[in-house]
């Protein structure tokens, strides 16, 4: 493995710990530390400034085919042969958590802005995003639902209440629910998020079980929620912090593509052919 200066193309360190092929390599978001991958089902950890290896972690079943720090450089995620990935204590060493639903090699990983989701892509060709925010979301509507129960009891047009019940629906992906309780809680009072309705909208639309013109409907529903969250993103002051400048506009950039992507026309259902007798 080599290092390269970009502007004068000269070699600066090599890597040479490694005792099989390099397959995949990624910087630490500081560009302090280095990872790479190997056909020796391994990962190593390296000291950019020294070339000094720091770690090597043991485990995968086959070769390592793509690696990923996690945002805040404290996790790193990898891809194999077979299938599988896996999640990395960066600083211990110790495998975190294990991956399956692949079907063949997954060739590449990434980690979200905030650390929170996990995608990957694989030859089977498909791509598994994960949400590692779920356990915890889970333990919140625990602790949020009883609540929320007790007070549709006693008034079934409680806003929050209603809102809590349609976060959920909206949760588990029974999008239908979660859009009758965010709408019937935004028409009471609540402050319900246009994005979240937007997905819920969004999703009904690509239903296929859904007829030709409720998805439509559907996607014209999603239409309008993206638009209002458009609008309140830009009714915001823009940002003066380079950092939060860039979030900004990829906020931006983000619902604008969504937008496009509902505004499009859903395709017709496909008719089974018929048969001649």
């Amino acid at each position: 493995m080599k290092l390269w200066d970009v502007a004068t193309g000269r070699e600066l360190r090599t890597f040479s710990d490694h005792t099989g092929w390099v397959i995949s390599v990624a910087f630490s978001p500081d560009g302090k530390l280095a990872l790479s991958g190997s056909s020796k089902k391994e990962l190593k950890l390296w000291e950019v400034a020294t070339g000094r290896e720091l770690r090597t972690f043991s485990g995968h079943d086959g070769q390592v085919m793509s690696v990923a720090f996690s945002p805040d450089g404290k996790a790193a995620l990898s891809g194999s042969w077979p299938n599988t990935l896996k999640l990395w204590d960066l600083e211990t060493g110790r495998d975190l958590r294990t991956f399956s639903g692949h079907t063949e090699l997954v060739s590449s990983v990434a980690f979200s802005p905030d650390g929170n989701m996990v995608l990957s892509g694989s030859c089977d060709k498909t791509l598994h995003l994960r949400d590692f925010t779920r356990p915890a979301r889970y333990r919140e509507f625990d602790a949020l639902l009883p609540k929320a129960r007790e007070a549709i009891q006693k008034n079934e047009n409680d806003a929050e209440a209603l809102k809590t019940f349609g976060e959920w629906y909206a949760f588990r992906g029974v999008n239908d629910w979660a859009v009758e309780m965010l709408e019937k809680a935004r028409k009471n009072g609540a402050e319900v998020s246009p994005l979240a309705l937007a997905r819920c909208y969004w999703l009904l639309s690509a239903n296929a079980t859904v007829t030709q013109s409720g998805r439509m409907r559907y996607g014209a529903a999603a239409a309008a929620e993206f638009q209002k969250e458009i609008a309140r993103v830009k009714a915001q002051p823009v940002p003066q912090e380079q950092k939060a400048k860039l979030a900004r506009e990829q906020e931006e950039l983000y619902l604008s593509l969504c937008l496009q992507a509902v505004q499009k026309p859903p395709p017709e259902p496909v008719k089974p052919a018929e048969v001649k007798q």
